[in-house]
């Protein structure tokens, strides 16, 4: 990478002074998400600032991404498959990667501006339901910013927004204000055996962490002075402890056509998830004594379709969503009846025409090559390769056989599609 421009860093928000000293609410910058960048939001302790808010670089930091190679293999087959490899690995980083941290929360998210040689595209939907992802997208927004605004805040507000991830304002005893709709930390106090008097554990789904599969580790903070000190959630493997385990979601801004953005969310395999173990242990100073516990796979969550879908019942914010809540969260980002998904989706990979291309052909692996505008290559392997080799014509065949022959391409990306001799 070179030509960086000069980047901008700026925190994000400020902690305000008050008669007492500063007050411990952090008042955030309007282009800030809080929900993603809560790490940068640094602490304040009995009035004085413990930990700056962090600052970061704002949106606009361009630079150039090279990308080069030597010792390429002489086949035309080897070197497609390697240098292909390459452009779809950049492809598949600008659509759902980044830079820096927390790219799967859209922070770092990038765009290409510019491609010498030749032309780029992000991955399509198509492209990713071949590979076996789905791609859910909301209608596109005028900035990328406020795309990825409203991506992250949809996980925000299923988590932790009133009336979907917790109760709005109190409606009576048995229904306090602001009290979690997920079991998690009803839970806790089950495990821990302590709770406050207005908070006593009466979740019906049971000890369930349903929230684990967002991703690992989650902190668990209560306010009141009976109830549980902060524990903190962690992944396992068997008996193996770990620090982290990474969001099978991927929440950012995704491009749209002319110029707008769609807030997204890529489902990325998440069969590793529900294998896993989990453990509950203490975090910070305070301690529950009868941490640490773990829970194997199927007991955090239940490991069968039927039991998975009754569980769901009894969390408000899973109920009528699906049986798990990744398949939840995606129901409730979907957009509503009568908006198709792929009304919002941009469009694939178009086919092009490369009129007088170089068409080769590799005997020894059945793979054609056309190069076209700006030394451009595309490829048909195998079964693809052998099925243009056989249509082509036998004077077309034998003047490749001398070196190559000039005719149309039809490509798609840096697949040959099909060739067209002029008659």
């Amino acid at each position: 990478m070179e030509n960086w421009s000069l980047p901008v860093p700026e925190a994000v928000g400020h902690y305000p002074r008050g008669d007492a000293g500063h007050r411990a609410t952090l008042e955030w910058k309007e282009w800030a998400q809080p929900y993603a960048l809560f790490p940068a939001q640094g602490k304040v302790e009995r009035g004085q600032i413990k930990d700056n808010p962090r600052s970061v670089a704002r949106e606009g930091l361009t630079w150039t991404l090279r990308l080069a190679f030597r010792d390429l293999p002489r086949e035309a087959a080897q070197r497609h498959e390697l240098v292909h490899g390459v452009d779809e690995a950049v492809r598949w980083w600008a659509s759902f990667g980044g830079v820096g941290a927390r790219t799967r929360r859209g922070l770092g998210a990038l765009e290409i501006t510019s491609v010498s040689p030749g032309s780029f595209a992000y991955v399509s939907a198509a492209e990713v339901e071949q590979a076996g992802l789905r791609l859910t997208l909301k209608a596109p927004e005028a900035s990328a910013t406020g795309a990825w605004k409203l991506a992250v805040d949809a996980l925000r507000s299923f988590r932790q927004g009133q009336g979907i991830g917790r109760n709005g304002p109190a409606r009576d005893s048995r229904s306090p204000a602001g009290r979690s709709l997920w079991p998690e930390p009803d839970a806790i106090r089950r495990m821990v055996s302590s709770h406050s008097a207005r908070h006593q554990p009466t979740h019906a789904a049971g000890n369930l962490f349903p929230r684990a599969a967002f991703g690992l580790p989650i902190i668990f903070h209560f306010k009141d002075n009976d109830d549980p000190t902060d524990s903190e959630l962690a992944p396992l493997t068997g008996e193996q402890r770990h620090d982290r385990m990474a969001s099978p979601l991927i929440i950012r801004p995704y491009p749209a056509s002319q110029g707008k953005w769609h807030p997204a969310i890529l489902s990325l395999p998440s069969d590793h998830v529900w294998s896993m173990g989990i453990e509950l242990r203490n975090s910070g100073r305070g301690r529950n004594a009868e941490l640490p516990q773990r829970l194997r796979p199927g007991e955090w969550w239940p490991s069968g379709e039927s039991a998975r879908q009754g569980k769901s019942e009894l969390i408000k914010p899973l109920a009528g969503r699906g049986s798990d809540p990744l398949a939840a969260l995606v129901a409730y980002f979907t957009p509503p009846p009568g908006v198709a998904p792929t009304a919002v989706m941009s469009a694939p990979l178009q086919e092009e025409t490369w009129e007088k291309a170089q068409i080769k052909y590799n005997q020894r692996n059945g793979s054609v090559e056309a190069t076209g505008p700006n030394n451009r290559t595309a490829t048909a392997i195998q079964e693809k390769g052998q099925e243009i080799w056989s249509g082509l014509s036998p004077a077309a065949r034998k003047r490749i056989a001398s070196g190559f022959f000039r005719a149309v391409a039809v490509v798609k990306g840096k697949d040959l599609l099909r060739v067209e001799e002029k008659q």
